[in-house]
């Protein structure tokens, strides 16, 4: 019985890890957990091109220092679904196997 609730505990955390969820601002990752500020901002324009946004009308637009830390975040004021995010990433060759999101835009 123990071993039955340990595999259908570490099931349902394996699912949980992947699931959709919405944050204030994300970043791609590579396959050594580093961060890519190239792949951050190319994924960043493909969602705002998907949402219809355009160089004049920024609905994701990246945020920070080109050379420090850079995040994609939404400029309406709603917020980044992760799953969507890893979808862009993956688009720019990012390696990582998720994107890296966090809430507060600290």
């Amino acid at each position: 019985m123990k071993i039955f609730i340990s595999a259908l505990t570490a099931a349902l955390l394996a699912s949980v890890a992947k699931a959709c969820d919405t944050y204030d601002q994300c970043r791609c990752t590579m396959a050594d957990n580093t961060f890519n500020n190239n792949a951050t901002e190319q994924a960043c324009d493909y969602l705002n091109k998907k949402a219809g946004g355009n160089e004049t009308k920024m609905i994701y637009g990246p945020r920070g220092s080109h050379d420090a830390e850079r995040w994609c975040v939404r400029w309406d004021g709603d917020y980044i679904d992760n799953c969507d995010m890893r979808e862009a990433c993956a688009m720019t060759n990012a390696t990582g196997k998720d994107s890296w999101c966090k809430l507060g835009l600290s």
